[in-house]
């Protein structure tokens, strides 16, 4: 949330002090798709982590029969 507030103030600064003419619309519709770009990028890689990371069938058999084992 700081983030957000943060970068609206300075382009805030930026476009008062800069003497900068911005175009609102285009700056909003580049900064949407953007975000959005940027989101699904990083959903991507969080599945392709957890896919890598996810236990496979063997290990989780053989973590089943060390239990059984420790308990017996």
């Amino acid at each position: 949330d700081a983030s957000g507030y943060l970068g609206s103030v300075a382009l805030l600064v930026w476009r008062n002090f800069a003497m900068v003419r911005l175009d609102w619309l285009g700056f909003f519709i580049a900064s949407a798709y953007a975000t959005s770009v940027v989101g699904v990028v990083c959903t991507g890689l969080a599945g392709v982590y957890f896919l890598r990371r996810r236990p496979t069938r063997d290990a989780h058999a053989l973590t089943t029969a060390t239990a059984k084992d420790a308990l017996a």
